[in-house]
């Protein structure tokens, strides 16, 4: 029997579109001849969000990559990267290790539209990210390429998927830089550059850091240096936890000497530093949470709704006698509070995560006629987290299609049993050896094919 162990996801400071998978995505464009464009696509996870399961006695887990590339409607390029993950044991399933990678392409001077899709291939579960691209042609002068931002540079001893002019760059296209990422690496091309044979030419090149409003918060010092090529890398890093926490750009400055020609290239980049709350944040803390000022009554309402696994009997009766949207906003706002407290989380962390549950619901488990939180299966979902491990049964001569969901942290760990006894994808919770939740001991002949099977409970 095999065992699927899932992990948790992370709340993570991503700007990009979130699908149930996060995913990170973004690209860069380089000098490559007069019709085409040297294209990289970068996208990166966390590898904490994959699924693993026992296979020969160690964990795997399988994922893939794929990149759609659109002109006018039309994909002109397309390629996908199918991946293994092996490991001993649970214990190497890093938190935050991210997995990256790259598409390499060659594309004709235009605008496209970009989907890049990652699919868990053991949990079925995915994310996608958009991405709107310009791919220019050249320049005539000395002009520098896109900005890469790196997690990662180093002088490359051997050929990998991220050495480009001797160097390995690690991708970094999540862009936001932390205590656990806190050096920003970056690459960039400066091409046309004025090369003779015999001629000592050079160029200059430094950095600044600048707001979204334009203000210049760092800068790095000007370094001049030999012209070897007509096009050639220029690396640099800095420690960006020197900086607020807040968007900046990174702005690289360069100069052709012999010409005079200047160029510039910039790339937006995030600084998170986790903040430690004290009493005066919480005394400060609003009334309404800013999110439910743009919620409509009826929105409001079935909010609450998907939260009423966890309400008590007096926050139902209080509830039932809210009257405007204010009010409600207020109601959840102190709903949501009292959990952050009990659960020890950030200012609205645990609405978010509970929601983020009540979505994967909607998503896995609706019906044409019920949403999916409000299923057994969603009610589960929401009421005790992510199973520890899952294990499918296919429908078969001798029974229905069930599914066994085990919580190692409840009591020790509990099953839950949900059944598909219809045959429509309705599986019904039949059984849990969870004191809370129904028991029976004889859920197996609910699922039996057999003309013997007692189709009641008992």
């Amino acid at each position: 029997m095999k065992r699927i162990i899932f992990v948790l996801l992370l709340p993570l400071m991503l700007k990009a579109q979130l699908a149930f998978f996060p995913l990170s995505a973004d690209y860069s464009v380089f000098q490559m001849n007069d019709s085409l464009a040297y294209v990289e696509f970068y996208t990166s996870f966390f590898q904490s969000n994959l699924t693993y399961q026992d296979v020969d006695d160690t964990l795997r887990a399988s994922f893939e990559i794929s990149i759609s590339v659109n002109y006018n409607g039309k994909e002109v390029n397309s390629a996908t990267h199918k991946f293994t993950n092996t490991l001993l044991d649970s214990s190497e399933i890093t938190r935050y290790n991210q997995f990256s990678d790259i598409f390499k392409m060659a594309l004709p001077f235009r605008r496209y539209n970009v989907k890049i899709t990652l699919t868990d291939l053991i949990s079925k579960n995915n994310g996608e990210f958009l991405l709107d691209i310009n791919v220019p042609g050249p320049q005539d002068g000395f002009y520098l390429s896109d900005l890469e931002l790196a997690s990662a540079i180093q002088k490359s001893a051997s050929d990998t998927k991220f050495t480009k002019n001797n160097l390995e760059v690690i991708p970094h296209p999540r862009r936001t830089y932390d205590i656990l990422q806190p050096m920003l690496y970056y690459y960039v091309e400066l091409n046309n550059l004025s090369h003779e044979a015999g001629a000592l030419n050079t160029f200059d090149v430094s950095f600044s850091v600048t707001t979204e409003e334009g203000d210049t918060i760092k800068t790095g010092p000007v370094r001049s240096k030999n012209v070897a090529a007509h096009t050639q890398a220029e690396i640099g890093a800095f420690n960006a936890m020197s900086l607020p926490v807040g968007m900046y750009y990174l702005n690289i400055h360069a100069k052709d000497n012999a010409t005079a020609g200047t160029s510039n290239s910039r790339k937006k980049f995030y600084v998170y530093k986790p903040q430690k709350k004290t009493d005066s944040d919480l005394n400060n803390l609003p009334d309404i949470d800013p999110v439910y000022n743009t919620m409509t009554f009826d929105e409001l309402q079935n909010e609450f709704n998907m939260a009423r696994y966890l309400a008590s009997n007096e926050e139902e009766n209080i509830f039932s006698q809210m009257d405007s949207s204010a009010a409600l906003g207020k109601f959840l706002t102190s709903f949501w509070r009292s959990r952050d407290q009990q659960n020890k989380t950030a200012f609205g962390q645990f609405r978010r995560n509970y929601l983020d549950l009540a979505n994967l619901a909607t998503q896995q488990y609706s019906t044409s006629m019920t949403p999916g939180w409000k299923t057994d299966r969603g009610r589960i979902l929401l009421m005790y987290g992510r199973p520890s491990e899952i294990e499918r049964f296919a429908n078969t001569i001798d029974t229905k299609p069930y599914v066994i969901w085990t919580y190692y942290d409840l009591e020790g760990g509990a099953d839950f049993i949900f059944a598909d006894r219809t045959g429509f994808g309705q599986f019904e919770l039949i059984h849990s050896s969870y004191h809370k939740e129904l028991n029976n001991p004889q859920w197996y002949d609910l699922i039996s094919n057999s003309t013997s099977t007692n189709n009641g409970f008992r």
